[in-house]
Protein backbone atom coordinates (compact mmCIF):
# COMPACT_ATOMS: atom_id res chain seq x y z
CA UNK A 1 0.00 0.00 0.00
CA UNK A 2 2.92 2.51 0.96
CA UNK A 3 4.83 1.61 -2.22
CA UNK A 4 0.82 2.27 -4.71
CA UNK A 5 0.97 6.16 -3.01
CA UNK A 6 4.50 6.48 -3.28
CA UNK A 7 4.33 5.95 -6.80
CA UNK A 8 1.38 7.98 -7.58
CA UNK A 9 3.05 10.46 -5.31
CA UNK A 10 6.28 10.19 -7.61
CA UNK A 11 4.39 10.44 -10.91
CA UNK A 12 2.49 13.79 -10.06
CA UNK A 13 5.85 15.40 -9.13
CA UNK A 14 7.41 13.95 -12.56
CA UNK A 15 4.38 15.52 -14.48
CA UNK A 16 4.80 18.62 -12.48
CA UNK A 17 8.29 19.07 -12.92
CA UNK A 18 7.50 18.57 -16.74
CA UNK A 19 5.80 21.70 -17.10
CA UNK A 20 2.55 19.92 -18.38
CA UNK A 21 -0.39 21.84 -18.26
CA UNK A 22 -4.15 20.78 -19.89
CA UNK A 23 -5.60 22.47 -22.47
CA UNK A 24 -8.10 25.12 -21.19
CA UNK A 25 -10.57 24.49 -24.11
CA UNK A 26 -10.04 20.68 -23.44
CA UNK A 27 -13.73 19.61 -23.44
CA UNK A 28 -15.47 22.20 -25.25
CA UNK A 29 -17.26 21.53 -28.33
CA UNK A 30 -15.00 22.55 -32.02
CA UNK A 31 -17.48 25.82 -32.53
CA UNK A 32 -15.60 27.37 -29.13
CA UNK A 33 -12.03 25.56 -29.86
CA UNK A 34 -12.28 27.26 -33.47
CA UNK A 35 -13.63 30.70 -32.75
CA UNK A 36 -10.27 32.54 -31.36
CA UNK A 37 -8.38 34.53 -33.81
CA UNK A 38 -6.54 33.25 -36.73
CA UNK A 39 -3.56 34.35 -38.38
CA UNK A 40 -4.17 35.08 -42.12
CA UNK A 41 -3.62 31.84 -44.73
CA UNK A 42 -0.51 31.77 -46.13
CA UNK A 43 -0.18 32.48 -49.74
CA UNK A 44 -1.24 29.66 -52.04
CA UNK A 45 1.62 28.13 -53.97
CA UNK A 46 2.26 28.47 -57.57
CA UNK A 47 -0.33 31.13 -58.73
CA UNK A 48 -0.32 31.93 -62.14
CA UNK A 49 -0.39 35.96 -62.81
CA UNK A 50 -3.37 37.39 -64.71
CA UNK A 51 -4.96 40.23 -65.72
CA UNK A 52 -8.44 38.65 -64.32
CA UNK A 53 -7.27 40.03 -60.95
CA UNK A 54 -8.20 43.77 -59.85
CA UNK A 55 -6.48 45.44 -56.80
CA UNK A 56 -8.54 48.64 -55.88
CA UNK A 57 -7.23 50.94 -53.77
CA UNK A 58 -8.13 54.45 -52.32
CA UNK A 59 -6.75 57.53 -53.75
CA UNK A 60 -4.88 58.58 -50.38
CA UNK A 61 -1.30 58.14 -50.72
CA UNK A 62 0.82 60.94 -49.36
CA UNK A 63 1.96 60.45 -45.58
CA UNK A 64 3.01 62.86 -42.89
CA UNK A 65 5.73 62.08 -40.35
CA UNK A 66 4.35 61.64 -36.82
CA UNK A 67 0.47 61.47 -38.66
CA UNK A 68 -1.39 57.83 -38.99
CA UNK A 69 -2.86 57.35 -42.44
CA UNK A 70 -3.90 54.31 -44.32
CA UNK A 71 -4.94 53.43 -47.68
CA UNK A 72 -7.59 50.88 -48.37
CA UNK A 73 -6.93 48.07 -50.77
CA UNK A 74 -8.55 45.01 -52.30
CA UNK A 75 -8.70 42.34 -54.38
CA UNK A 76 -11.28 41.92 -56.90
CA UNK A 77 -11.61 38.87 -59.14
CA UNK A 78 -13.13 38.91 -62.94
CA UNK A 79 -14.27 35.35 -62.85
CA UNK A 80 -16.85 34.21 -60.75
CA UNK A 81 -15.39 30.41 -60.02
CA UNK A 82 -12.48 32.38 -57.93
CA UNK A 83 -14.59 33.65 -55.29
CA UNK A 84 -11.71 33.97 -52.43
CA UNK A 85 -9.26 37.03 -52.61
CA UNK A 86 -6.06 37.60 -50.33
CA UNK A 87 -4.00 40.69 -50.18
CA UNK A 88 -0.18 40.85 -48.64
CA UNK A 89 2.11 43.63 -48.70
CA UNK A 90 5.45 42.22 -49.81
CA UNK A 91 7.54 44.86 -48.54
CA UNK A 92 5.74 45.88 -45.53
CA UNK A 93 9.28 45.93 -43.64
CA UNK A 94 10.37 48.44 -45.44
CA UNK A 95 7.98 50.70 -43.85
CA UNK A 96 8.70 50.91 -40.23
CA UNK A 97 5.64 50.56 -37.29
CA UNK A 98 3.26 49.88 -40.52
CA UNK A 99 0.85 47.03 -40.40
CA UNK A 100 -1.82 45.47 -42.59
CA UNK A 101 -4.90 44.77 -41.04
CA UNK A 102 -6.76 41.93 -43.86
CA UNK A 103 -9.89 42.03 -42.86
CA UNK A 104 -10.58 45.74 -43.58
CA UNK A 105 -8.10 46.19 -46.73
CA UNK A 106 -5.81 49.19 -44.71
CA UNK A 107 -2.54 49.61 -44.99
CA UNK A 108 -2.30 51.75 -41.80
CA UNK A 109 0.98 53.78 -41.09
CA UNK A 110 2.43 56.29 -38.89
CA UNK A 111 6.19 57.73 -40.49
CA UNK A 112 8.57 57.95 -37.76
CA UNK A 113 9.87 61.56 -37.17
CA UNK A 114 13.12 62.20 -39.73
CA UNK A 115 11.80 59.65 -42.06
CA UNK A 116 12.07 62.03 -44.93
CA UNK A 117 15.88 62.78 -43.79
CA UNK A 118 17.12 66.26 -44.73
CA UNK A 119 14.31 66.63 -47.74
CA UNK A 120 11.41 67.75 -47.60
CA UNK A 121 9.42 64.90 -49.07
CA UNK A 122 10.49 61.11 -50.46
CA UNK A 123 8.70 58.70 -52.91
CA UNK A 124 8.49 55.40 -51.49
CA UNK A 125 7.12 52.13 -53.17
CA UNK A 126 4.02 50.19 -51.80
CA UNK A 127 4.44 46.32 -52.97
CA UNK A 128 0.80 44.89 -53.08
CA UNK A 129 -0.15 41.50 -54.16
CA UNK A 130 -3.20 39.83 -54.45
CA UNK A 131 -4.28 36.35 -54.82
CA UNK A 132 -7.76 34.64 -55.78
CA UNK A 133 -8.95 31.01 -55.28
CA UNK A 134 -12.11 29.00 -55.90
CA UNK A 135 -13.96 27.53 -52.88
CA UNK A 136 -16.03 25.20 -54.78
CA UNK A 137 -13.16 23.72 -57.60
CA UNK A 138 -9.70 23.16 -55.32
CA UNK A 139 -8.11 21.89 -58.18
CA UNK A 140 -8.14 25.23 -60.55
CA UNK A 141 -5.19 26.42 -58.59
CA UNK A 142 -4.38 29.99 -58.04
CA UNK A 143 -4.40 33.38 -59.36
CA UNK A 144 -2.70 36.61 -58.73
CA UNK A 145 -1.69 39.90 -59.68
CA UNK A 146 0.46 42.57 -58.60
CA UNK A 147 0.97 46.24 -57.92
CA UNK A 148 3.29 48.85 -56.75
CA UNK A 149 1.66 52.10 -55.10
CA UNK A 150 3.72 55.38 -54.93
CA UNK A 151 3.91 56.61 -51.87
CA UNK A 152 4.88 60.20 -50.92
CA UNK A 153 6.16 61.05 -47.32
CA UNK A 154 6.45 64.85 -46.24
CA UNK A 155 7.55 66.46 -43.40
CA UNK A 156 5.77 67.74 -40.71
CA UNK A 157 4.42 70.78 -42.32
CA UNK A 158 4.78 74.17 -40.61
CA UNK A 159 2.41 76.36 -42.02
CA UNK A 160 3.48 79.75 -43.54
CA UNK A 161 3.07 82.56 -41.96
CA UNK A 162 2.23 86.02 -43.20
CA UNK A 163 5.62 88.06 -42.52
CA UNK A 164 4.73 91.74 -43.75
CA UNK A 165 2.13 93.98 -45.96
CA UNK A 166 4.30 95.71 -47.71
CA UNK A 167 3.90 99.27 -49.95
CA UNK A 168 0.61 99.69 -49.43
CA UNK A 169 -0.36 103.55 -49.60
CA UNK A 170 -1.66 105.07 -46.53
CA UNK A 171 -4.58 106.53 -48.71
CA UNK A 172 -6.55 104.70 -51.64
CA UNK A 173 -8.63 106.38 -53.59
CA UNK A 174 -12.16 105.16 -55.80
CA UNK A 175 -11.55 103.95 -59.60
CA UNK A 176 -7.73 103.89 -58.90
CA UNK A 177 -5.37 100.93 -59.08
CA UNK A 178 -2.52 100.50 -56.54
CA UNK A 179 0.16 97.79 -56.37
CA UNK A 180 1.67 96.29 -52.86
CA UNK A 181 2.95 92.91 -51.50
CA UNK A 182 2.56 90.58 -48.90
CA UNK A 183 5.43 88.59 -47.97
CA UNK A 184 4.90 85.01 -46.91
CA UNK A 185 7.57 82.94 -44.90
CA UNK A 186 7.13 79.40 -45.86
CA UNK A 187 9.61 77.07 -43.67
CA UNK A 188 9.13 74.26 -45.86
CA UNK A 189 10.91 75.87 -48.65
CA UNK A 190 8.07 76.33 -51.38
CA UNK A 191 7.22 73.07 -52.12
CA UNK A 192 3.72 74.14 -52.01
CA UNK A 193 2.88 77.65 -53.03
CA UNK A 194 0.03 78.64 -50.26
CA UNK A 195 -2.48 80.80 -51.21
CA UNK A 196 -3.47 83.79 -50.21
CA UNK A 197 -7.38 84.74 -48.60
CA UNK A 198 -8.50 88.18 -47.85
CA UNK A 199 -11.19 88.93 -45.48
CA UNK A 200 -13.14 91.21 -44.00
CA UNK A 201 -11.01 93.14 -41.44
CA UNK A 202 -11.18 92.44 -37.51
CA UNK A 203 -12.34 95.59 -36.66
CA UNK A 204 -16.17 96.15 -38.09
CA UNK A 205 -16.72 99.37 -37.69
CA UNK A 206 -14.15 99.49 -40.92
CA UNK A 207 -15.32 98.93 -45.01
CA UNK A 208 -14.11 95.91 -45.98
CA UNK A 209 -11.80 96.41 -49.28
CA UNK A 210 -11.13 92.71 -49.68
CA UNK A 211 -12.85 92.35 -52.98
CA UNK A 212 -11.32 94.77 -54.52
CA UNK A 213 -7.90 92.84 -54.26
CA UNK A 214 -6.61 90.35 -56.31
CA UNK A 215 -2.97 88.55 -56.63
CA UNK A 216 -1.32 89.21 -59.72
CA UNK A 217 2.15 87.81 -59.26
CA UNK A 218 3.58 85.60 -57.31
CA UNK A 219 7.61 84.80 -56.57
CA UNK A 220 9.39 82.24 -54.40
CA UNK A 221 12.71 83.06 -53.19
CA UNK A 222 14.56 80.07 -51.44
CA UNK A 223 17.37 81.56 -50.15
CA UNK A 224 15.19 83.74 -47.87
CA UNK A 225 12.23 80.92 -47.70
CA UNK A 226 9.69 84.08 -48.68
CA UNK A 227 6.74 84.60 -51.21
CA UNK A 228 6.51 87.59 -52.58
CA UNK A 229 2.80 88.35 -53.96
CA UNK A 230 1.91 91.37 -56.09
CA UNK A 231 -1.57 92.43 -55.19
CA UNK A 232 -3.35 95.18 -56.96
CA UNK A 233 -6.12 96.70 -55.15
CA UNK A 234 -9.05 98.36 -57.52
CA UNK A 235 -11.86 100.46 -55.96
CA UNK A 236 -14.26 100.32 -58.58
CA UNK A 237 -17.79 100.77 -56.22
CA UNK A 238 -18.59 104.44 -54.47
CA UNK A 239 -17.90 103.33 -50.80
CA UNK A 240 -17.62 106.86 -49.10
CA UNK A 241 -18.63 110.57 -50.69
CA UNK A 242 -15.62 111.82 -48.62
CA UNK A 243 -13.45 109.59 -46.79
CA UNK A 244 -14.01 106.45 -44.78
CA UNK A 245 -11.34 104.34 -43.07
CA UNK A 246 -11.21 100.84 -44.13
CA UNK A 247 -9.24 97.49 -44.49
CA UNK A 248 -8.65 93.82 -45.13
CA UNK A 249 -7.22 90.78 -43.08
CA UNK A 250 -5.05 88.22 -45.29
CA UNK A 251 -4.48 84.72 -44.09
CA UNK A 252 -2.32 82.05 -45.81
CA UNK A 253 -4.11 78.65 -46.51
CA UNK A 254 -1.04 75.91 -46.45
CA UNK A 255 -0.92 73.20 -49.48
CA UNK A 256 -2.13 70.78 -46.44
CA UNK A 257 -5.34 72.59 -45.52
CA UNK A 258 -4.00 74.78 -42.49
CA UNK A 259 -4.38 78.59 -42.28
CA UNK A 260 -2.21 80.81 -40.82
CA UNK A 261 -3.48 83.59 -38.17
CA UNK A 262 -4.47 86.17 -40.06
CA UNK A 263 -3.12 89.56 -40.44
CA UNK A 264 -4.83 92.87 -40.45
CA UNK A 265 -4.08 96.26 -43.05
CA UNK A 266 -5.93 99.49 -42.45
CA UNK A 267 -6.13 102.49 -45.30
CA UNK A 268 -8.13 105.80 -45.32
CA UNK A 269 -10.55 105.67 -48.39
CA UNK A 270 -10.76 109.15 -50.40
CA UNK A 271 -13.57 109.90 -53.07
CA UNK A 272 -12.82 109.88 -56.94
CA UNK A 273 -13.34 113.82 -57.35
CA UNK A 274 -14.06 113.30 -60.97
CA UNK A 275 -17.63 114.06 -61.47
CA UNK A 276 -18.84 117.90 -61.92
CA UNK A 277 -21.82 119.68 -63.81
CA UNK A 278 -22.87 123.14 -64.50
CA UNK A 279 -26.57 124.06 -65.27
CA UNK A 280 -25.29 126.95 -68.05
CA UNK A 281 -27.56 126.53 -70.91
CA UNK A 282 -26.18 124.72 -74.04
CA UNK A 283 -27.92 128.06 -76.24
CA UNK A 284 -28.19 131.27 -74.96
CA UNK A 285 -28.74 135.06 -76.75
CA UNK A 286 -28.12 138.56 -75.29
CA UNK A 287 -29.30 141.92 -76.84
CA UNK A 288 -26.47 143.96 -77.60
CA UNK A 289 -26.21 147.50 -75.28
CA UNK A 290 -28.23 145.24 -72.59
CA UNK A 291 -26.98 144.43 -69.16
CA UNK A 292 -28.27 140.83 -68.93
CA UNK A 293 -27.89 138.85 -65.81
CA UNK A 294 -26.99 134.92 -66.55
CA UNK A 295 -27.17 132.60 -63.48
CA UNK A 296 -25.62 129.00 -63.15
CA UNK A 297 -24.79 126.23 -60.98
CA UNK A 298 -21.38 124.65 -60.81
CA UNK A 299 -22.18 121.45 -58.52
CA UNK A 300 -20.59 117.77 -57.96
CA UNK A 301 -23.40 115.32 -58.40
CA UNK A 302 -22.62 113.32 -55.58
CA UNK A 303 -21.78 116.03 -53.66
CA UNK A 304 -18.15 114.99 -52.89
CA UNK A 305 -16.54 118.01 -53.68
CA UNK A 306 -15.81 121.76 -52.41
CA UNK A 307 -15.77 123.86 -55.26
CA UNK A 308 -13.47 126.67 -55.69
CA UNK A 309 -13.34 129.33 -58.44
CA UNK A 310 -9.70 130.13 -59.32
CA UNK A 311 -9.75 132.20 -62.44
CA UNK A 312 -12.21 134.75 -64.10
CA UNK A 313 -11.02 135.80 -67.39
CA UNK A 314 -13.53 138.23 -67.73
CA UNK A 315 -14.15 141.30 -70.17
CA UNK A 316 -14.58 144.82 -68.72
CA UNK A 317 -17.68 145.21 -69.36
CA UNK A 318 -18.64 141.84 -67.00
CA UNK A 319 -19.07 140.45 -63.50
CA UNK A 320 -19.14 137.77 -62.06
CA UNK A 321 -20.45 136.94 -58.64
CA UNK A 322 -20.60 133.39 -56.82
CA UNK A 323 -21.86 132.72 -53.00
CA UNK A 324 -18.45 132.57 -51.69
CA UNK A 325 -17.02 135.09 -48.63
CA UNK A 326 -13.79 135.46 -47.18
CA UNK A 327 -13.32 132.50 -44.59
CA UNK A 328 -15.88 130.58 -45.84
CA UNK A 329 -15.61 127.09 -46.96
CA UNK A 330 -15.78 126.47 -50.21
CA UNK A 331 -19.59 124.71 -50.93
CA UNK A 332 -20.19 121.44 -52.56
CA UNK A 333 -22.71 123.21 -54.89
CA UNK A 334 -21.83 127.03 -56.07
CA UNK A 335 -24.65 129.02 -57.36
CA UNK A 336 -22.88 132.10 -59.97
CA UNK A 337 -24.49 134.86 -61.76
CA UNK A 338 -22.29 136.01 -64.75
CA UNK A 339 -23.15 139.88 -65.48
CA UNK A 340 -22.52 141.25 -69.14
CA UNK A 341 -23.46 144.37 -71.41
CA UNK A 342 -22.56 143.13 -74.71
CA UNK A 343 -20.84 145.79 -77.37
CA UNK A 344 -23.08 145.11 -80.19
CA UNK A 345 -22.92 144.68 -84.12
CA UNK A 346 -24.30 144.88 -87.43
CA UNK A 347 -24.10 140.83 -87.59
CA UNK A 348 -24.57 138.32 -84.82
CA UNK A 349 -21.36 137.05 -83.09
CA UNK A 350 -20.98 134.09 -80.46
CA UNK A 351 -18.87 134.75 -77.29
CA UNK A 352 -17.38 132.64 -75.05
CA UNK A 353 -15.57 133.74 -71.36
CA UNK A 354 -13.30 131.30 -69.84
CA UNK A 355 -14.00 130.19 -66.14
CA UNK A 356 -11.50 127.90 -64.03
CA UNK A 357 -12.00 126.39 -60.92
CA UNK A 358 -10.70 123.29 -58.73
CA UNK A 359 -12.37 120.68 -57.15
CA UNK A 360 -11.34 119.45 -53.43
CA UNK A 361 -12.52 116.91 -51.03
CA UNK A 362 -14.29 117.97 -47.95
CA UNK A 363 -12.13 115.91 -46.05
CA UNK A 364 -8.62 118.20 -45.23
CA UNK A 365 -6.73 114.88 -45.37
CA UNK A 366 -6.53 114.37 -48.89
CA UNK A 367 -4.10 116.55 -50.50
CA UNK A 368 -5.34 115.90 -54.04
CA UNK A 369 -6.88 119.33 -55.90
CA UNK A 370 -8.03 118.66 -59.44
CA UNK A 371 -8.35 121.70 -61.62
CA UNK A 372 -11.32 122.51 -64.52
CA UNK A 373 -11.88 124.77 -67.10
CA UNK A 374 -15.46 125.80 -68.26
CA UNK A 375 -16.52 128.10 -71.20
CA UNK A 376 -19.44 130.00 -70.90
CA UNK A 377 -20.37 130.36 -74.33
CA UNK A 378 -23.50 132.46 -75.69
CA UNK A 379 -24.62 134.40 -78.75
CA UNK A 380 -25.00 138.24 -79.07
CA UNK A 381 -27.63 139.27 -81.18
CA UNK A 382 -26.72 141.59 -83.93
CA UNK A 383 -27.90 145.71 -84.09
CA UNK A 384 -31.75 146.42 -84.98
Amino acid sequence: MNKVAILLIGSALILGGCGFKQDPLSGQSDRLRDSGPKKPDKPPEKPVETRNLLIDRSAAEVFIENQESFITVKARSLLPEFDQTQIIIENIDEFPDAQFIEAEGKFVWKPRIGTTGLSTEIKKILKVRAFATSSRAKNLGALTHGEEVQITVTKVPEVPSVKQIADLPSGLREGEDEIFHVLVKDPDGGVVEPVLQFGNPTDTSKESIASYIEVTKTVWDPVSLLWTYDCRVSIKGEITNGSVYAGFSVKVLSGFGKFSPAVDASVLVFTALDNWKSTWPNSLSIKPGVETKMPFVLYNPKGEGQITITKRGLPGASKLECDTAPGVPAPRSMKCTLTYTPVGSKAARYESIDLDFKLQNTDHRDPLTLPFSMSLSFMVEALP
